[in-house]
């Protein structure tokens, strides 16, 4: 029986002691795993991932010296999608640190295996994980795919059957349905596993549930009763703080987030966050001390951010130390060598030091090449990123630029009225701030004329023009959720009706996949990829 379990599978060993790799080698054979690929490095590991498929990772934390450790290659293979759902990744260590286990939560490996261990711990812990697995093989294309409702039904049927890993599969089906979007029955399935038996990832998918639900209170007590049962619950931390922020109470989220940091001080993303929250806080100096320690964590990581950087840079301007600010703003270049959005954050970032330090003509250098940029990659510039530039272009005068910066923030954002109050708080600090609400309204109601048009056009049938004038929009518009959106549904509505045509089907795929990068748990967009897929599969 055993090997019925582990003849077949695939294995990768990533270790830096090539005693250590033969070990798990002689291990793995003595129990049927003959199918090995070993590497002696984070980098080389992700190369194997990318060329061939495991169905097992086998990889050590400690991996050398300024080289990837355990936690960035698993950060890395996820990140980039190099482990579905069915893969088992084990981490080996002979450390025993908080710091070392308590990682970023969003990348968990499956298991955790303390050296020294016998081989028959390793086929035991194997055996376990793979008969949790069974079934997870016919998920991944889904999700990979992001069709979330198809991967639910997946669920679904292999739960009708009854089988031994059903609390595996409900936490599965569970976590589907937070990323689809369907929050009732994300809290529905959580409440189902509760009934049966006290869980804490499914009371954290409750509580998660709540927040996504807009039920602030519910969730709050949900994450803090979490704390309570285990003060390590690194997750829980996580999502308390967020609920704070969303209750108005930053320094109450900034306390809990710096109390996840100390438990837990190296998950990049977690110290990026305290930095920006501490930032918001204007407690400059934990900001500056998050934002370096984030870089420092990031020097091998796939999860190295600009952001990091020009975060930095903008503590230092505010604490007048504008040399070493101008010294972060140039290393962002040399970091992101080749990366168009680091160098326009530079830029920015140098235009706003010059701007500070009253030299008039760097500033306006800095912010012309970052204008270049901005143009040249139009519809892939984060919001926040053009929001400064908007606040720069004002700061040296240039209005033109800065008002056709505002209106593309309004014209990508035009539903988010929370985002338009910060809109109108840049245009109230510029030398446009008579005309702020008018430009704003002005912007908005030409999308929505735009928007009007386009759904008017289908209602009244005339599919061939509505999906003209929406491809049109959608194409000037890239950021604009729901432009996109009609804009594939008039090509989805017009195929179901009249056929598969190859060029609706590739274009009304890049419309969706627009809107999959910021809001995938849109209901409409899982409406849509269902529609998608059944056309492209009839």
């Amino acid at each position: 029986m055993m090997e019925v379990v582990f003849k077949d599978k695939r294995v990768l060993i990533i270790d830096d002691f090539p005693e250590m790799r033969s070990s798990l080698r002689r291990m793995l054979r003595s129990f049927g795993i003959e199918n090995c690929d070993d590497v002696d490095s984070g980098e080389k590991a992700i190369e194997k991932m990318e060329e061939n498929a495991y169905d097992v990772v086998l990889c050590d934390y400690n991996l050398g010296l300024n080289r990837k450790d355990g936690q960035q290659v698993l950060e890395e293979a996820k990140h980039r999608e190099l482990l579905p759902y069915h893969v088992i990744f084990m981490m080996i260590t002979a450390e025993n640190t908080m710091a070392m286990v308590m990682g970023a939560v969003e990348y968990k490996p499956d298991d955790y295996l303390t050296k020294p261990f016998t081989k028959e711990v390793l086929q035991t812990r194997l055996k376990r994980l793979l008969a949790h697995k069974t079934h997870m093989v016919g998920l991944d294309r889904a999700v990979h795919n992001k069709e979330y409702a198809k991967a639910i039904a997946i669920c679904d049927s292999h739960l009708a059957g009854k089988p031994k890993n059903i609390m595996e599969l409900l936490k599965v089906k569970s976590g589907l349905c937070l990323k689809a979007g369907d929050f009732e029955l994300a809290a529905k399935t959580y409440q189902q596993v509760l009934e049966v038996r006290e869980l804490p990832w499914a009371r954290m998918g409750l509580g998660q549930s709540f927040y996504h639900e807009n039920r602030f209170e519910d969730a709050k007590k949900t994450f803090e009763d979490l704390i309570k049962q285990n003060k390590t619950n690194i997750e829980a931390y996580d999502w308390l703080a967020k609920v704070l922020v969303k209750l108005n109470q930053p320094e109450a989220a900034q306390e809990v987030l710096a109390k996840a940091v100390e438990l837990s001080p190296n998950a990049i993303k977690r110290m990026q966050e305290l930095g920006e929250l501490a930032h918001e806080n204007h407690d400059l100096d934990t900001a500056k001390k998050s934002y370096k320690k984030a870089i420092q964590l990031g020097k091998h990581s796939c999860l190295k951010d600009p952001e990091q950087f020009t975060g930095l840079a903008k503590v230092l301007v505010e604490q007048d130390n504008t040399d070493e600010a101008l010294e972060v703003a140039q290393a962002t270049r040399k970091e992101f060598k080749g990366n168009t959005d680091a160098d326009l954050q530079a830029s920015v970032m140098e235009g706003v030091i010059y701007t500070q330090r009253h030299e008039e003509d760097k500033a306006k250098e800095a912010i012309g090449k970052a204008n270049q940029l901005y143009e040249e990659n139009k519809g892939e510039v984060s919001a926040s990123v053009t929001m400064d530039m908007a606040k720069v272009n004002f700061a040296v005068g240039d209005e033109e630029h800065g008002k056709g910066l505002v209106q593309d923030l309004v014209r990508d954002h035009h539903e988010d009225e929370r985002f338009l109050e910060e809109v109108e708080a840049v245009l109230e600090n510029s030398s446009l701030k008579d005309e702020g609400k008018n430009i704003i309204e002005q912007t908005k109601k030409e999308i929505i004329d735009i928007n009007n048009k386009g759904v008017y056009l289908v209602k009244e049938g005339k599919m061939e023009e509505a999906i003209s004038f929406l491809e049109q929009a959608a194409d000037g518009l890239p950021n604009n959720k729901t432009i996109n959106l009609n804009a594939a549904q008039a090509m989805l509505l017009f195929m179901e009706r009249n056929g598969k045509d190859e060029g609706y089907i590739k274009k009304s795929r890049q419309f969706l996949d627009r809107v999959a990068k910021t809001d995938s748990a849109s209901e409409k967009y899982q409406r849509l990829m269902g529609l998608y897929q059944g056309i492209i599969a009839a």
